[in-house]
């Protein structure tokens, strides 16, 4: 079973200036990049409106609302999360959280076996995970870890992928790192839609980077 025949919104705050994507029936009917410079606190819900009215959807009528919950800063997360809680206590719909790293691997090449997820934690570590795609599935090879960025080249993958900011960090060869989309909120939806109702949460759990990374040194 899936989602592929219900209306979704999905949000992300972490990845970029932000961005959501609208799926009604499988089909993508709308998306949108949060306004460049502005605080998303003020632009996320007006731009959820306008998405929504664009398709003549009312938001009573979403199945579901997906939302990033990290690894990423505070306040990206902060304000997706509290958003997707606030419509979701007037309306009742259900919500699911997206790892970060679970999203943009879904922008990896499909011809790559092994591919790590990294971001940075703010600091000079980064936080990846691995995963490996079997017959065009992506797989969860293992939790996130924090690594050094020696550490990250040291593993056998064959593509890593990150955001423009990480990116920038860690670039070595441009042939083995990938930039993954800024419309992160669509790459929400190729992971919803390819998974079974049983391996998605619907918790909500924020993975603040500098706390996943002090909570790890300390363990």
């Amino acid at each position: 079973m899936s989602y592929s025949s219900k209306i979704i919104l999905a949000i992300d705050t972490v990845i970029g200036d932000g961005s959501i994507s609208l799926w009604q029936n499988g089909f993508e009917v709308d998306s949108r990049i949060l306004e460049t410079g502005a605080p998303q606190s003020e632009t996320l819900l007006e731009t959820l409106q306008k998405s929504i009215k664009s398709a003549n959807i009312e938001v009573n009528e979403l199945d579901c609302i997906a939302v990033s919950v990290g690894p990423g800063s505070y306040t990206g997360i902060r304000v997706g999360i509290a958003s997707v809680l606030g419509i979701a206590a007037s309306t009742k719909i259900q919500t699911i959280g997206v790892s970060t790293l679970r999203s943009i691997v879904m922008d990896s090449d499909p011809v790559n076996a092994i591919c790590i997820a990294a971001l940075s934690t703010g600091g000079n570590d980064l936080i990846s995970q691995e995963f490996v795609r079997n017959d065009g599935v992506l797989a969860d090879a293992g939790p996130p870890k924090i690594v050094s960025i020696e550490d990250l080249f040291s593993r056998r993958f064959d593509e890593i992928i990150t955001d423009r900011k990480t990116y920038q960090k860690i670039a070595k060869d441009s042939l083995i790192i990938s930039i993954a989309s800024e419309n992160t909120a669509r790459l929400i939806m190729k992971f919803i839609l390819g998974s079974d109702l049983k391996d998605l949460s619907c918790e909500l759990t924020p993975i603040y980077s500098r706390e996943f990374a002090a909570k790890i040194s300390k363990s």
